[in-house]
């Protein structure tokens, strides 16, 4: 974790920091570790209004995307080890969109509808396109955040995820179902092609 980070959200962040730190170097600590995080009324100066709900802007638009992270940064009591941070988010399982699904955006979460009929058209077809559009929007967010953070919170993003249930996204669970029974050989061989990945 950056030693200069900005105090703008978490006063307590070099104490919280030397706790985990500790911790995870397995050290004795004066407490528990905990995250705790509460709203808070509207600080006094905010520098965003409101938050922005329109689909599907909240997962895509970088304008809309940090005027709501300010919204939520501001508007939050970061306690004990709750470090103010950016989760970019397009949706659970956005790996499959990264290989080839389109994301279906709604208000709560992203669907996806795929492109590959079945395994064998999974299997034949299979690649992973680093100009894919939903790669580089990924990126380009969790880049533009981390640029604009100058210290005052963290920048995560989203892993490869569960697997089987990409494989599920990408194929349907029923046919992934029915190939894990008939024809196990090939979903192992692609389940270690998505591990390859991330």
């Amino acid at each position: 974790m950056n030693n200069n980070m900005n105090y703008c959200y978490k006063t307590d962040w070099q104490e919280a920091k030397q706790r985990m730190q500790d911790w995870w170097e397995g050290k004795k600590v004066d407490r528990a570790i905990a995250r705790i995080t509460a709203p808070l009324p509207s600080p006094d100066t905010p520098r965003s209004t409101k938050m922005i709900s329109e689909v599907p802007g909240i997962y895509t638009d970088p304008e809309i995307i940090f005027n709501n992270l300010n919204c939520t940064l501001e508007h939050t009591f970061w306690g004990a080890e709750a470090f103010p941070r950016h989760f970019v988010y397009l949706g659970p399982m956005f790996a499959a969109a990264c290989l080839g699904c389109r994301p279906v955006f709604t208000e709560n979460t992203t669907w996806y509808e795929s492109p590959y009929k079945n395994l064998d058209d999974l299997v034949e077809n299979f690649r992973f396109d680093e100009k894919n559009e939903w790669w580089r929007l990924l990126n380009k967010i969790t880049d533009l955040s981390a640029r604009r953070s100058h210290g005052q919170y963290v920048v995560t993003q989203n892993n490869i995820c569960n697997i089987i249930d990409i494989l599920a996204e990408l194929i349907g669970t029923e046919n992934l179902l029915v190939a894990m029974m008939e024809e196990p050989e090939k979903v192992k061989s692609i389940r270690d092609k998505i591990a390859a990945l991330g």
